[in-house]
């Protein structure tokens, strides 16, 4: 998992970044998987160790997000990281769009037409 893609994005995050991502993965607009979440914050806990803990290990996610599976399923774990990497993209999106609008206000004598 240290290696993937989605860890690489998650390196990239500051840290207010990663606490406005946590509150946008709360909003039931952009996210109804409460499992995302958790599995969010499970990961994002090791930011400061730069995502290199051994505890980030797959199996390891796996048994603390579903604790009552009878066996490790790769898929599972696969498709949350994969819907992870889309929502941070996403939210990377939205906050650069906001970031242009505020910009454009600020340059603005005006309404924008």
């Amino acid at each position: 998992m240290q290696k993937s893609k989605l860890i690489s994005l998650l390196k990239t995050l500051k840290k207010d970044e990663l606490k406005a991502f946590d509150k946008f993965l709360q909003s039931p607009y952009h996210n109804s998987s409460q499992k995302l979440l958790v599995f969010f914050r499970l990961i994002s806990k090791h930011h400061k160790n730069d995502y290199t803990n051994t505890r980030l290990d797959k199996e390891k996610v796996f048994k603390k997000i579903y604790p009552n599976a009878p066996v490790y399923q790769d898929s599972n774990i696969r498709n949350l990281m994969a819907l992870l990497k889309q929502q941070i993209e996403y939210f990377l999106f939205i906050e650069s769009v906001q970031n242009t609008y505020k910009g454009q206000q600020k340059n603005s004598d005006g309404p924008l037409e």
